[in-house]
C-alpha cells in the first residue's frame, strides 16, 4: 500500500518547466484537473513590459531603441535598464501615445509594481 500511495503522490506533483512567479491560477487547490488544462499563468520577473500611455506631446521626442532607467519604491536604491520597444501614436486617441519597454529585471521587479521611467537614447544625456 505504501508503495502504491507513492505512486499515486508523483501524479499529484506538478512542476513548471520554467522558473516564475504565479501571477493567476484558474483552479483551486484540490480541483480535478484534465492533462490539458490552463492552471496556472507563471511571469518571467527576468524580462520585463512595461506599457504605459504618455501625452502625445511627450511621445514625439520618443522612439524605439532608446535607453529607459526605471526606479520603484518597491526596490529602493535600485535603478532597472531597458530599451523602448514600440511608440505608437494610435489613432483613436490623438492626444495619447502609447510606449512599450522592455526590462531586463534580474528578479527585482514583479508584475504589477509601479515604476518611474526616464528615457533618453544615451545614459548620460538629458531625459525626456
Amino acid at each position: 500500500m505504501l508503495a502504491q500511495r507513492r505512486a499515486l503522490e508523483r501524479h499529484t506533483r506538478i512542476v513548471a518547466p520554467m522558473t516564475g512567479v504565479v501571477v493567476y491560477r484558474w483552479v483551486d487547490v484540490g480541483a480535478t484537473v484534465t492533462e490539458a488544462a490552463a492552471i496556472l499563468r507563471i511571469a518571467d520577473v527576468n524580462r520585463l513590459k512595461l506599457i504605459s500611455k504618455i501625452s502625445a506631446r511627450a511621445g514625439t521626442n520618443l522612439r524605439a531603441g532608446m535607453t529607459a532607467l526605471l526606479t520603484t519604491a518597491g526596490a529602493p536604491g535600485k535603478t532597472f535598464f531597458g530599451k523602448v520597444a514600440r511608440v505608437s501614436h494610435a489613432s483613436d486617441t490623438p492626444e495619447q501615445t502609447e510606449i512599450e519597454i522592455e526590462v531586463s529585471s534580474d528578479g527585482g521587479l514583479r508584475p504589477g509594481m509601479v515604476v518611474e521611467a526616464t528615457i533618453g537614447s544615451n545614459p548620460g544625456e538629458d531625459r525626456s
